[in-house]
């Protein structure tokens, strides 16, 4: 046969191509589903100063392999909603490289070439700030691009509270209010509404003035309405007890208060003697560097001393001494027996209130109940402004410095091709070799009939 006969035949047949190459796709195709997987790749930056070091703000070493560790694993899995049963199995797809740049790698392999100065320069080696985090799965793109999503949010909230932790508040639960007397139960709310103020106040010194997307609230917005709530609320509705000496019972709150103010008294008699004792050991461990000082400096020159030199860490922070440590505590044990006196004299003023109730006076029920539900209404307010802040600040440690790329590891648009040509070439085969034999046959009849 020649070629224009083969391809008219070719052509003749070609539907019987076109079935060749159709099942080699429904083939390519169910192959491809039952072994296709994908692989998502996401690139993290640390961006705290200290990284370059290997160190987290307060000076732990960073582990940047923790984020494929079953806890994080866990925490994007429940944030997706899906089952955790295979956690190892997905933490073993989980994939960290870190990213070296070329620079880098070219000093490092000069080093290494210089094995006489390896050891001091090992030392002064950066720690990579950039980090490939890969997950292969064979679930879909779409559940590979959310999982690694997840798991760097995850994991940057993971990587905050433990390093820098996180910031949260938490309300007194309304039955211990509402079951307490009215003046504990006032009280009670007065102490908390105080130390979350001084709480918040140091986050909003330390820190930016932050301002919740959410709640529209920022963190000395709050600090003024808890303030206000004292001043408006609080204070006035304590003063009514006082004034009036109304009480559930009496008895009970009176025993109560004065086993707070013995407890007080005893607690101040426990710092004092913490503090005498403190400052016993100053004055030991004073004279007992003196003499060690004399044993080097001549003690008419004591007063000729100066401190210059001072060493300081990192930080540019003075390390402190073990005098300056001894001093700090017999301060706070000192200020803390003053303070507990003072809450003992407040606490015995206001026994002096309670045991004769002004006639006519109402129970504060409804206006403590009401009091509660704005304290309740302020402190779910702050926890949600502070989940807000947490996630700010996890931005500021930690930042996804690129978007999710999902790859195929079977490339289809190859395989497809390999099947289509495949089938094609078979086809155009398998018609030639019946043409083929169609005309031997036909040639061996005539040569019989001959």
């Amino acid at each position: 046969m020649i070629a224009s006969e083969i391809i008219k035949k070719l052509w003749t047949r070609k539907s019987l191509i076109a079935l060749f190459m159709s099942v080699a796709l429904l083939l390519c195709y169910f192959g491809l589903f039952m072994c296709q997987s994908y692989t998502a790749t996401v690139y993290v930056k640390y961006t705290e100063n200290n990284v370059v070091n290997g160190k987290a703000s307060n000076g732990e070493k960073i582990d940047p392999y923790e984020i494929a560790q079953p806890y994080v694993v866990i925490k994007a899995l429940e944030q997706m909603g899906v089952e955790t049963n295979n956690v190892t199995d997905i933490s073993q797809r989980i994939t960290i490289t870190p990213i070296v740049s070329k620079a880098e790698q070219d000093k490092y392999a000069s080093w290494i070439d210089e094995f006489s100065d390896y050891k001091n320069t090992e030392e002064n080696k950066p720690t990579p700030i950039y980090y490939r985090v890969e997950f292969s799965t064979n679930e879909g793109t779409q559940f590979a691009k959310n999982f690694l999503s997840a798991l760097v949010h995850q994991y940057r909230s993971y990587y905050t509270e433990k390093y820098d932790g996180f910031y949260d508040v938490s309300a007194i639960p309304e039955s211990v209010i509402l079951d307490s007397d009215y003046y504990q139960a006032v009280n009670k709310l007065q102490i908390n509404v105080k130390e979350t103020v001084r709480y918040l106040n140091n986050i909003a010194t330390s820190d930016v003035d932050f301002r919740s997307s959410t709640t529209g609230y920022s963190i000395n917005d709050l600090i003024d309405l808890f303030r206000q709530l004292i001043e408006t609320e609080i204070a006035p509705t304590t003063q009514y007890i006082l004034d009036t000496g109304v009480s559930k019972d009496a008895a009970t709150l009176i025993a109560s208060l004065r086993q707070s103010s013995d407890t007080a008294q005893r607690e101040s008699d426990e710092n004092l003697l913490k503090a005498s004792t403190q400052k016993q050991l100053m004055e030991l461990y004073a004279e007992k560097n003196k003499e060690y000082v004399s044993t080097i400096i001549d003690p008419d020159n004591y007063d000729n001393q100066v401190r210059v030199d001072v060493e300081r860490d990192n930080a540019y922070v003075q390390n402190m001494t073990t005098y300056d440590q001894l001093m700090l505590d017999y301060v706070d044990y000192a200020v803390n027996s003053e303070n507990l006196l003072i809450d003992k004299s407040y606490i015995n003023e206001s026994l002096s209130k309670f045991g004769n109730i002004t006639s006519g006076a109402e129970a504060p029920i409804e206006k403590i109940a009401n009091i509660y539900d704005q304290y309740a209404f302020l402190m779910d307010i702050t926890e949600h402004t502070l989940d807000g802040y947490n996630e700010f600040r996890c931005s500021r440690v930690l930042l996804q410095a690129s978007g999710v790329q999902i790859s195929e590891n079977l490339p289809e648009l190859i395989y497809y091709t390999i099947s289509l040509i495949l089938a094609f070439c078979l086809g155009c085969g398998y018609i030639i070799t019946q043409e083929f034999m169609k005309r031997r046959e036909s040639n061996a009849n005539e040569e019989a009939k001959q």
